[in-house]
């Protein structure tokens, strides 16, 4: 297995990719340091995400610890949870035990991963996905996905560098502005939420629109164009 490592990571290499996702564990639950220091090694100047099988070290401070050490540049994890909602209170001492040694990333891709094999399943032997009116809403449900953990992800960022503003300067409170009053940043927080809050409604609207056309709407209005542009004189306006 790791020489098959070892040999995508060089295709990799010279097809200019910018990063690979790896993982390797030792039988015991622990990270196998050496064998991933080779691989990271390896790999550069690429950068190295050490993906989410540190959810199944027995220890997740110490896998931390040791995933630091072998060079890697960030971490996937969902906190050793299913999804990352679940784990944030481990992302969150994860990534203030981090300590901007390394970026933490949240990760909650199994949920999308089930659903394209859900959808596989059911889609077999020519059968439909329309038959399945349960499995269209969670399909369209994904459609915010990207945008729910993008924001947890700048979340827990926030609040894994608290307190913070840039680190091993200057704090949140040396960083409040004397010039700056309290009425000011209210009304310019309320405009701002006010603002993405709009921005976002239109969003949800015109997706729920179009979901609610169906899949065919498109063909639909095709096909009525091509009727429209028919010379009224020919045997195909008749039809």
């Amino acid at each position: 297995e790791i020489s098959v490592m070892q040999a995508d990571i060089r295709i990799a290499k010279e097809l200019g990719c910018e990063g690979i996702v790896l993982g390797i564990l030792q039988s015991n639950g622990q990270i196998n340091v050496a064998k991933t220091k080779e691989l990271v090694a390896l790999a550069k100047p690429m950068q190295v995400t050490f993906h989410r099988a540190i959810d199944m070290t027995k220890d997740y401070l110490k896998a931390l610890e040791d995933i630091i050490e072998t060079g890697c540049d960030r971490i996937l994890t969902s906190g050793q949870k299913n999804t990352a909602t679940e784990g944030i209170k481990n992302i969150t001492t994860l990534v203030e035990k981090a300590n901007n040694r390394i970026e933490i990333m949240a990760g909650s891709g199994v949920f999308l991963a089930l659903v394209a094999v859900v959808g596989l399943w059911f889609s077999r032997k020519k059968k439909t996905l329309l038959e399945k009116k349960w499995l269209l809403y969670v399909i369209a449900f994904c459609t915010f996905v990207p945008f729910i953990g993008t924001t947890a992800g700048w979340l827990i960022t926030e609040l894994g560098r608290y307190p913070w503003t840039v680190y091993g300067l200057f704090t949140i409170a040396d960083s409040v502005s004397p010039n700056v009053s309290v009425t000011s940043l209210l009304i310019s927080n309320t405009i701002y939420f006010l603002l993405f809050a709009g921005l976002g409604s239109v969003l949800v609207y015109l997706i729920t629109r179009e979901l609610n056309q169906g899949p065919y709407h498109e063909a639909k209005v095709k096909d009525h164009d091509q009727k429209a542009n028919v010379d009224p004189f020919e045997k195909e306006a008749f039809k």
